[in-house]
């Protein structure tokens, strides 16, 4: 018999022990393995009178098994009141289902109540109602509800009006992005000799940082200069440098007071500052021609400044997050090792990846998943192959089962890193050998597009040393037989689930520490 059958006999056995008990719900149950103490807290819309609590008393003491010493019952009075019902769907979501509830205030909630029947409408951005749609979310709110509340729930999902705001989230996107792009930075040269520019420039863009058609201002160190002839028997130079940042080489069409100097002084080893025009060649890449230039020295103590990362974005555009699910079949009487406030009021994300290799130089991710922990519970996950831009090796094949046929057409990683960005935002990230490896190269994607991966971490190899000493290993899969947790190993989303129970585990472990002398 299913647990749900068995808690609706369990209710309506003590609902026909007194006539005040109709409607009741229990609400949850409270157990203490300390002292094998277990409290039955029920609601009611109705005063219980002290007799029918003592009958609900001696019914659950018959049902509750012999390891028990201690039974207890509280009955709370609770009124369907539309703000409190309000309350509670926004709290339930917002705490469960961040990722695809950023959006959503309370005035999205709509309550109508009549007698024991409560129907609500939330209207929700539609990528967030597709999302509740497809992952069953309103029986999941609707059970929340009913243990909550002693009325049975009805509800639906409506579209809300997001175009302007969604306007405004965009504009504010293309504005970071034209101003990040639009930002050059700027570094200064001495000891300007002329050549032909008598209007002396000592600031100079970084070569990095031309990528835009327009005029520019470059200096750097030249290291190849090349002398030629036009048709009409002209010469002309093409003049390689470098800032450190970038190469770039520039056409410099001399004129007749400056190709003697050119030839004498711009040389490879010579610090130059010119004055250009970049354009397409060809339509395809940027070309720099040299209108004036100038002798100079470049700064001895040049040190590259570091553009700011691009916030992470505001909404997910290429993979979104999916509702966990679970083949776990709990008994009303289960019972797990508590978990610390540290856990329960913060949210956590486990992480892995599969990668081509285990260099980040060199190798590339394949895949991305992870596994959100909300008040201690899994709630979501979030995952997706990459495509490598490189074949497989048929070892890494076989160690991770990913072919070169599941990659391809898979988005490359620069369209997704800001998505998963998104995902683990105001999150701590969890991993197994997280620093030494997966940390690497999640950076380096990051780094790719301007963004920077910075979550606060903990890497449940070094924690599980310190709080299950004496395993043979700490390799995730022997962790993971310690704590009888099954997972089939080498695929991302499989790693990160398991990273996330082993976790748990470990966090519950801390807490018995903690509190063993206490």
């Amino acid at each position: 018999m299913s647990e749900l059958s068995v808690r609706a006999e369990f209710l309506s056995d003590i609902e026909a022990l007194d006539t005040c008990l109709s409607g009741i719900r229990l609400h949850k149950i409270d157990i203490s393995r300390d002292n094998l103490s277990i409290l039955y807290t029920f609601i009611s819309d109705k005063t219980v009178s002290d007799e029918a609590k003592n009958k609900i008393a001696d019914y659950v003491n018959n049902k509750t098994p012999q390891i028990f010493s201690s039974v207890e019952v509280k009955v709370i009075k609770i009124v369907n009141d539309p703000e409190l019902v309000i309350s509670s769907i926004y709290a339930f979501i917002k705490n469960n289902y961040q990722s695809v509830s950023m959006w959503l205030e309370k005035s999205d909630i709509t309550v109508f109540i009549s007698g024991y029947t409560v129907r609500y409408k939330i209207d929700l951005a539609p990528d967030a109602k597709d999302y509740f749609e497809a992952n069953g979310l309103k029986a999941e709110i609707n059970q929340f509800l009913n243990k909550t509340f002693c009325a049975d729930f009805y509800g639906e999902f409506g579209l809300k009006e997001v175009k302007e705001f969604s306007d405004e989230i965009d504009m504010q996107n293309v504005y970071y992005e034209a101003m990040s792009s639009a930002r050059v930075r700027c570094f200064s040269v001495s000891d300007v000799e002329i050549i032909d520019d008598r209007e002396v420039e000592t600031s100079a863009s970084y070569m990095c940082d031309a990528t835009e058609v327009g005029n520019v201002i470059l200096a750097g160190t030249v290291s190849a200069v090349r002398e030629k002839e036009t048709k009409n028997g002209k010469p002309f130079f093409i003049i390689d440098f470098s800032d450190t940042t970038a190469k770039m080489s520039g056409v410099y069409f001399s004129k007749k007071n400056t190709v003697d100097k050119i030839r004498a002084s711009v040389i490879v080893g010579a610090d130059i500052i010119v004055k250009g025009k970049l354009s397409f060649y060809k339509e395809k890449n940027l070309s720099l021609t040299i209108d004036k230039i100038n002798l100079c020295k470049f700064p001895d103590d040049f040190e590259i400044e570091k553009l700011p990362p691009k916030p992470v974005p505001s909404r997910y555009r290429k993979v979104f997050p999916e509702k966990a699910t679970t083949l776990k079949v709990a008994s009303m009487f289960d019972t797990e090792k508590p978990l610390s406030d540290e856990v329960l009021n913060a949210t956590y994300v486990a992480v892995d990846i599969e990668t081509t290799g285990l260099n980040p130089s060199f190798d590339e991710i394949t895949e991305i998943a992870a596994v959100k922990i909300v008040n201690g519970k899994i709630s979501e996950t979030w995952t997706t192959l990459i495509d490598p831009k490189k074949k497989l090796d048929p070892e890494n094949i076989a160690i991770t089962g990913i072919t070169d046929e599941m990659l391809q057409g898979k988005p490359d990683v620069k369209e997704v890193i800001g998505d998963f960005l998104l995902f683990v935002k105001d999150s701590v990230v969890v991993g197994h050998n997280f620093v030494e490896f997966d940390k690497k190269f999640l950076d380096k994607a990051a780094e790719k597009c301007e963004y920077e991966f910075n979550n606060d971490m903990i890497d449940t190899w070094p924690l599980s040393m310190d709080l299950v000493p004496g395993l043979k290993k700490y390799k995730l899969n022997f962790v993971a037989d310690y704590f009888h947790i099954e997972f089939h190993h080498h695929r991302a989303l499989s790693d990160a689930w398991a990273t996330a129970e082993i976790f748990i585990e470990l966090m519950r472990v801390k807490y018995e520490k903690e509190h063993k002398n206490s």
